[in-house]
């Protein structure tokens, strides 16, 4: 015999159970209260980002004017590092305005936001690149100026007097000469010796002839 499963009707009917909720599907609050909500939401997010916008740019403005600051200040005290440096002193000057602006740029960059750290490096870096053209021809023209001292000195303190000294009381007037060409052929030495430019060198070395002469 075949089985039967019982119909609705048999079981006197059976209640549906729906599965939504009391209040039907979720939307969005489209009501008076709801919208302002929203509306001061954006609001206070729109003033946040604005506001830190403008503190960005404001630490931009004040970094960058610390920074001018800097700058005017780390020229003047170059131009004092090369008044201060005698020619006789001047032998490494590079190297160490080098050591003292990066250790000066370092302290100087500790007051700065990070973000706005890489353009000052930029700009620092520029800027660097021109004094240390000035402080290479600055130790250059010392090299030169040390050297034309010390043989001005060489001449007052031993060419001449042994030019004098030479010519002094009787003697062969050949021999005199002879020494006088040597004192001369001396001076001439140093002065290539110190590498300088041929009209410099010729300038210093007549300088040198008339007062030995």
């Amino acid at each position: 015999m075949a089985l039967v499963l019982p119909t609705r009707d048999d079981l006197g009917g059976v209640e549906t159970v729906s599965l939504r909720p009391p209040g039907g599907v979720a939307r969005a609050d489209t009501t008076a209260p709801g919208r302002a909500l929203a509306n001061l939401g954006e609001t206070i997010s729109d003033a946040a980002r604005s506001l830190g916008e403008g503190w960005a740019k404001s630490q931009q403005a004040q970094a960058q004017a610390r920074y001018q600051q800097f700058l005017y200040a780390e020229e003047d005290r170059f131009d004092k590092l090369k008044a201060e440096t005698p020619p006789e002193k001047a032998e490494g000057f590079l190297k160490r305005w080098e050591e003292s602006h990066r250790k000066a740029g370092a302290e100087f960059k500790k007051t700065l936001p990070d973000f706005i750290k890489p353009d000052i490096d930029a700009k620092m870096y520029d800027w660097f690149r021109g004094t240390r053209e000035g402080a290479v021809k600055f130790e250059g023209e010392a090299q030169k100026a040390a050297a034309s001292n010390a043989i001005g000195k060489t001449v007052s303190s031993a060419v001449i007097p042994a030019v004098k000294t030479a010519f002094a009381g009787p003697g062969d007037p050949k021999t005199k000469r002879q020494a006088l060409v040597n004192q001369l052929a001396t001076v001439r030495d140093m002065v290539q010796i110190a590498g300088f430019t041929t009209r410099n060198a010729r300038n210093i070395y007549l300088a040198a002839r008339e007062r030995i002469l």
